[in-house]
């Protein structure tokens, strides 16, 4: 009798976002253990530095691996002038310098010479083995790795910006093999500055986009909210269905439908499960920017909707009904985005953004991190008035959980900019009546917490 399989046997692609700082195979094992996949791969390596697209595969998806890998990959990339490194990255020691900057006239002549089918050498730092080891293993030893030219296909290549005279962003599409970081190593040295990656980010792997892709903050907050729901599901079979409305729109907007919620099979199961669903028949809905204007899918925005449904008006106040009803949409002042199958997953009120150096960041998204402490019982994130970065963040957190702990918590879930700058421990949260957390309260409390402490 043979061994039972660990995992759910579980087939189809996932195109993750992946975060700076993760290695493909941690990405891949971080996916298998979220989803309890038997089985797992990736097309196509990104570095620990790169950012975007990295289509993984699960289960029987695993046996067309090679034709993705195949494919023409895009890519987004910032090159930084007058510096060379042994990695040909910002991760790198730097090697040699140059006082030269190119101008982009000169940067945009170069890159015909970068097209086409080009002979390129790669970084010594690359998963490439040289007599059975990896390269990056016998340079990290220091030995002087040399490794021959291989013949890779560059089908474009373009100057996107030059933010500042020291950088340049790049766009590219090539096929298999190619080293970005050799790319901007070469183009460096071809025109006599040096140059090295400082950033770079996967928009697409053959068919897998940049806007199919999901973050793994996200696949995590939805494996965690989808608890109850997995018992739900456990205990009643598929007879659930999840709907998401307002009064204005009553229970009329979204609806994950029952088939949703039982299709365990479905690679994003996990992550539809923490999502609103989609729009009902009788109603349009948009995500849209500050002037009413669609966004495209993972980007976000208002949620907005129009139908027979939708309310004419609030009984008796013109004001109000006039600030709601704007352009023929009924504005929710939720803010959410679509993925590229038409899910709605909801973000945050759009009162409670926080804006800190020009960023909008989400207090959702950090208080779904800082509630998996265990010493955690309530948190809620707020925005605090600060004269340098316009806002920053701040966490009112009811428990006893240390300061450092969330900290670390946060800077492994989220990124850097996002992380509260302060934690302020509290006995209780102001709340309404129904249980709700009254932030208006909280950042009164703050403000008047502060001018105490000036």
């Amino acid at each position: 009798m043979g061994r039972r399989k660990k995992g759910r046997a579980i087939h189809g692609w996932l195109v993750l976002d992946k975060p700076v700082g993760m290695t493909s195979t941690q990405a891949v094992g971080a996916v298998r253990r979220l989803f309890d996949a038997r089985k797992a791969g990736h097309a196509g390596t990104l570095d620990p530095l790169a950012t975007g697209v990295l289509p993984i595969a699960l289960g029987e998806a695993t046996k067309t691996v090679p034709y993705a890998v195949d494919g023409t990959k895009h890519y987004r990339f910032t090159v930084r002038w007058g510096a060379g490194t042994d990695t040909d990255d910002a991760e790198g020691r730097i090697t040699a310098t140059s006082e030269l900057r190119p101008t982009r006239a000169a940067i945009e002549a170069l890159l015909p010479r970068f097209t086409g089918s080009i002979l390129q050498t790669p970084p010594a730092f690359s998963a490439i083995k040289v007599d059975g080891n990896r390269a990056y293993d016998l340079a990290r030893a220091g030995e002087i790795v040399e490794l021959e030219a291989r013949r890779v296909q560059i089908d474009s290549l373009s100057v996107v910006d030059m933010p500042d005279g020291g950088t340049t962003v790049f766009e590219a599409r090539c096929g298999k093999g190619t080293y970005v970081r050799a790319l901007a190593r070469d183009m460096g040295s071809e025109l006599e500055c040096l140059g090295h990656l400082i950033a770079l980010r996967r928009t697409r792997v053959a068919p897998f986009e940049e806007a199919q892709a999901v973050r793994l903050s996200d696949l995590e907050a939805a494996a965690e909210e989808g608890e109850d729901a997995l018992h739900a599901l456990d205990r009643f079979g598929s007879r659930l269905a999840q709907i998401y409305g307002q009064g204005e729109s009553p229970m009329t907007i979204t609806i994950l439908s029952k088939e949703d919620i039982g299709e365990r099979a479905h690679p994003r199961w996990q992550a539809r499960l923490a999502s609103a669903g989609r729009p009902f028949a009788c109603v349009e809905v948009i995500v849209a920017d500050s002037d009413d204007r669609a966004l495209p899918p993972g980007e976000t925005g208002e949620i907005l909707c129009r139908g027979d449904v939708v309310m004419s008006g609030y009984w008796q106040d013109p004001q109000a009904s006039a600030a709601t009803l704007r352009n023929g949409w009924l504005h929710t002042g939720d803010l959410g985005a679509f993925d590229a199958d038409g899910y709605l997953t909801l973000k945050d009120r759009s009162k409670d953004v926080i804006i800190s150096g020009g960023s909008n960041i989400y207090p959702r998204e950090i208080e779904e991190v800082l509630l998996r402490h265990p010493r955690v019982r309530e948190v809620s994130v707020i925005g605090r008035a600060d004269r340098e970065w316009g806002e920053v963040v701040v966490a009112y957190v009811v428990g006893d959980a240390p300061a450092g702990e969330l900290n670390r918590l946060c800077l492994d879930a989220i990124a850097r900019f996002k992380r509260p700058k302060d934690y302020v421990f509290i006995d209780a949260l102001p709340k309404n009546n129904y249980g709700k957390i009254l932030k208006t309260e909280l950042r009164a409390m703050d403000a008047k917490r502060m001018q105490g402490n000036g």
